[in-house]
């Protein structure tokens, strides 16, 4: 077990040496072609965001505008409505007025009428009764006067 222990790392760092070596052969390019290839591409990504974020911010100010606009019609929209409402409010309310004048003319006229007619009922009454009291005096006189005469015949 102790030999394995040197053959193990000798073997181990071998492999080592070999595969960096392999490695550095086989490497398409050199360690600043590489360097410079990924500097290439850091700054094209760069300038794709820097594009893409004038993109968004352009479409951000679009977005923000119309919503203003939209905000504005449907202010006025709004205040169109709110107006309209108000005027036919007016309109309810004048109605309102005209009509509950016109019940109190009819019920003021209603009220002439039976006024009236109470007066006239009781005057016609008033009448009944004096005639019925005139007659019921008739009667009673009549009466009155046959009783006498028949006492007298007595």
């Amino acid at each position: 077990m102790a030999n394995d222990k040197p053959g193990y790392l000798s073997g181990l760092l071998t492999g080592l040496i070999f595969g960096g070596v392999t490695a550095l052969l086989l490497a398409p390019k050199k360690g600043q072609e590489l360097r410079d290839e990924l500097k290439d591409n850091a700054e094209k990504l760069k300038e794709r965001a820097a594009t893409v974020g004038t993109t968004v911010g352009v479409a951000a100010l679009d977005v923000k505008e119309h919503g203003a606009d939209l905000l504005g019609s449907v202010k006025e929209h709004g205040s169109a409505l709110k107006d309209e409402a108000a005027h036919h409010i007016e309109d309810m309310k004048s109605s309102v007025v005209h009509a509950a004048h016109d019940v109190k003319f009819e019920v003021s006229e209603a009220a002439d009428d039976a006024k009236k007619l109470a007066a006239q009922s009781k005057g016609e009454a008033h009448d009944a009764v004096v005639g019925a009291k005139d007659e019921a005096q008739d009667l009673i006189d009549d009466a009155t006067d046959g009783a006498k005469d028949a006492v007298e015949k007595v």
